[in-house]
C-alpha cells in the first residue's frame, strides 16, 4: 500500500487545509509540513488514537458490508433451485 492510498485532512494553524498520506506510516512519529507556511507538525496522542479508532470502525463496516453482499449474492444464486438451499447463519 502506498503512502497516499490513505489520506487525512489537516488544517494548519495558518488556516491552510491540505491532505496528508498516512498509509503505512508510524503515526506517532510521522511529521508533516504545511505546504502554505512550511510549519512542521506531528499528530498528538489523542489524534493518533482517534485515527486508529476510525480505521478499526471502517474495517469492521467494510467486512460487514462485504458479508451482506455475499449473502445476498448467494441467496440470488440458489433461488429457484430444487437441489440447493442457502441458510445464512
Amino acid at each position: 500500500m502506498a503512502k497516499n492510498d490513505v489520506r487525512i485532512g489537516i488544517v494548519c494553524e495558518c488556516g491552510n487545509e491540505f491532505q496528508e498520506g498516512i498509509a503505512g506510516v508510524e503515526l506517532e512519529a510521522h511529521e508533516f509540513t504545511c505546504p502554505a507556511c512550511g510549519k512542521s507538525d506531528k499528530f498528538t496522542p489523542e489524534q493518533v488514537s482517534h485515527i486508529v479508532e476510525q480505521h478499526k470502525a471502517a474495517v469492521a463496516y467494510g467486512f460487514e458490508e462485504a458479508r451482506k453482499a455475499t449473502s445476498e449474492d448467494l441467496q440470488r444464486g440458489v433461488r429457484g433451485s430444487k437441489d440447493l438451499n442457502y441458510r445464512p447463519k
